[in-house]
């Protein structure tokens, strides 16, 4: 059996498709396990129930009916359409798979694995994928590839789902349209001064001064997601909600437009709200 985490991205959304730098953590509160045997014919379980007509379906086809059929178990609790890499454990979980039957070959798997990634997205930045095979947070770029960040302090920082489903392609489009419209604004370079900002955040020892600057980078993200369009009214009233419960700030995880939210505390959030913890 074969199980991948999933991931959150604490900031460089949509700018690390255009090269810039994105923080990227492993989330293991969310799993999803995959269990293949041979059989007769390629059939593919999701939590139990058989998969007709679906991507995950119709790409098994394609990669295993070539090499052989087998009947592929996948049991999954990480949220579809949410930002938290559904698709991109997918994606890794089979090239897994693969390495252990030696079809590709061990350093390969993310390649192979972000190309898969290429049939749910469109053109994949990758960042999904070293998030889902991390062991700990990182600094991931399209052309250097991810390095490991070894933060040296636990913020509060806790996950929580909007409530609406959010669609990457869609997000991708309107960043490219709101790039085109304002070729004089470069949110891109925002976004890459909030990760660096977090980025020094994460790995400085001055206790006075970190935690403002983790707090003012959040702040820069969340203000891109504002101008790119990508915070609706409904995710907005989410994010108002939590400050209203003792959240010092928050910003969208993902492609923007619903799925989770990122949100910085000074102490643990009520328990009441049900939040999930992100680790460092």
């Amino acid at each position: 059996m074969i199980t991948v985490h999933s991931k959150c991205i604490l900031s460089g959304e949509h700018t690390v498709l255009i090269g810039g730098d994105a923080i990227v953590v492993p989330l293991h509160a969310f799993k999803m396990s995959f269990e293949m045997n041979e059989a007769a014919d390629v059939a593919v379980y999701f939590n139990g129930a058989c998969v007709e007509e679906s991507k995950f379906n119709l790409l098994m086809h394609k990669i295993f009916k070539d090499y052989f059929p087998v009947r592929l178990n996948i049991a999954s609790n990480i949220p579809q359409g949410a930002g938290l890499g559904s698709s991109a454990a997918f994606c890794v979980g089979i090239a897994r798979l693969l390495e252990k039957r030696g079809i590709v070959k061990e350093g390969d798997v993310f390649e192979w694995a972000r190309h898969c990634e290429d049939l749910f997205h469109g053109k994949s930045s990758g960042v999904d994928i070293a998030g889902v095979m991390a062991d700990g947070p990182i600094l991931f770029n399209m052309k250097n590839g991810s390095n490991p960040i070894s933060p040296v302090w636990q913020p509060h920082l806790y996950l929580s789902s909007s409530g609406q489903s959010s669609m990457t392609h869609l997000s991708v489009s309107k960043v490219e349209a709101y790039r085109n419209a304002h070729p004089n604004v470069d949110m891109d370079v925002e976004m890459q001064v909030a990760s660096t900002m977090i980025s020094n955040a994460l790995i400085s020892k001055n206790q006075e001064n970190r935690f403002n600057l983790l707090k003012q980078g959040l702040e820069k993200a969340n203000e891109c997601f504002k101008r790119w369009g990508l915070i609706s009214e409904f995710l907005q009233k989410h994010q108002e909600t939590l400050l209203s419960h003792g959240a010092i700030t928050s910003k969208p995880t993902g492609s923007g437009e619903g799925g989770y939210v990122l949100s910085l505390w000074n102490s643990p959030p009520p328990n009441h709200l049900k939040l999930i913890e992100v680790k460092l």
